[in-house]
């Protein structure tokens, strides 16, 4: 992966330099933009990897400050490419992350190496990461606001999944039914979930079976 500010190379680092780190894990959910009740695409996985801020400086990167460089672009082997603010490496925080519950990452999970971004839909976690650039204008892809598209959303909302029953499934009236699901809201925790069966006029406490916190 190489960094540039500008058209200027600040430094790279590859596989090898990263297998050399001593990583930490991380649980951590990410769910995709276009997860909704009948396309479920949100779990959790435990990542191994490093802050960004902390790969540079094992890389000997340093990230020049000014409004020059007030962006990010990341440019995946794939061609597809993301933007976020520069101040993202240390707010957020961003990760960089190149394993998946003990193993390399799968191909479809971004290997070599993938970024995470908390509090930031799926597509905001750009994968096989083969470059970053450091710029003064934003980073606007044709789905984003001002592209030329509808735009997407950058950050998680309250949402709650029905695991099962799936929709297709047939059940009788007077049958008893378990009712299972997931709810996840980014960086707020869930703390509770209602169930209503009067459409609303009142609810009983579902029965939450992990509740680990923020991002999960």
């Amino acid at each position: 992966c190489e960094v540039y500010a500008g058209e200027l190379l600040l430094g790279s680092f590859d596989y090898e330099f990263l297998m050399s780190l001593e990583a930490r894990e991380k649980e951590h959910t990410l769910q995709c933009i276009e997860s909704r009740p009948t396309v479920q695409r949100m779990s959790n996985a435990v990542w191994s990897g490093l802050p960004l801020v902390e790969i540079f400086e094992a890389a000997d990167i340093s990230v020049p400050k000014g409004d020059e460089y007030a962006y990010l672009r990341f440019m995946c082997a794939d061609g597809y490419a993301t933007g976020l603010p520069t101040s993202a490496i240390d707010e957020y925080p961003l990760w960089l992350v190149w394993k998946m519950n003990g193993e390399p990452l799968p191909q479809k999970h971004g290997f070599p190496v993938r970024v995470l971004s908390p509090g930031l839909y799926g597509w905001k976690n750009p994968k096989q990461l083969m470059g970053i650039h450091l710029q003064g204008e934003e980073y606007i892809a044709p789905w984003e606001p001002g592209g030329e598209m509808v735009p997407w959303a950058w950050r998680y909302e309250v949402q709650g999944l029905i695991v099962s029953p799936a929709a297709t499934d047939i059940v009788q009236r007077d049958d008893t039914i378990y009712l299972l699901g997931k709810a996840y809201a980014g960086e707020d925790p869930v703390t509770w979930v209602g169930v209503s069966a009067d459409g609303g006029s009142a609810f009983g406490d579902a029965e939450l079976t992990y509740s680990p916190g923020a991002h999960r």
